[in-house]
């Protein structure tokens, strides 16, 4: 699923980041993007040793591909954007969730929602509603907040990279 996430991004991003992104991700296991999710999932501040080996993973990368540390700093927050946005994705897909939902409520925002970090009560709001409206329980949208969050945190930070507006780190 990563894979298809960087090819997309790179067909629309105005950067070429696909090997950048691809140095990174390529490196992370399966078990360690999990981890990686389970630790967002749970707002957890320290991401553990998968953290650990994903920094490793974008040190090593930055210093392959001779990336200045803008570029080293802004590739390692896009990788672990796309990381999150998949593992949360899949979450809440066995959650119950819509993602597809998620995803056309998200396009239908304005510019100036699907770019800014720090998502506003009102768009929570707006999301909670809309999700509701199809039917999805209240209490199962609840309990799906924080992974909601770290989706639309993914998604958003994915946003901005492909408008070609700074990577907030």
């Amino acid at each position: 699923m990563i894979a298809a996430l960087i090819l997309a991004l790179q067909a629309m991003s105005p950067q070429s980041a696909s090997p950048d992104l691809r140095c990174i991700v390529d490196r992370i296991s399966a078990a360690d993007r999990a981890a990686l999710g389970q630790s967002a999932r749970r707002g957890d501040e320290s991401l553990g040793p998968a953290g650990e080996r994903f920094e490793d993973a974008a040190v090593g990368c930055a210093r392959e591909l001779t990336w200045t540390p803008q570029r080293a700093s802004d590739m390692s927050a896009l990788s672990l954007s796309l990381i999150f946005q998949d593992e949360s994705g899949r979450l809440l897909q066995e959650a119950g969730m819509p993602v597809g939902e998620i995803d056309a409520w998200f396009q239908r925002q304005s510019e100036g929602v699907r770019t800014e970090p720090d998502v506003s009560e009102d768009t929570s709001t707006r999301l909670v509603e809309t999700l509701n409206g199809q039917g999805v329980a209240l209490d199962r949208v609840q309990a799906s907040g924080q992974l909601i969050g770290v989706y639309l945190a993914a998604r958003v930070m994915i946003e901005r990279f492909r408008l070609g507006l700074p990577i907030v780190h």
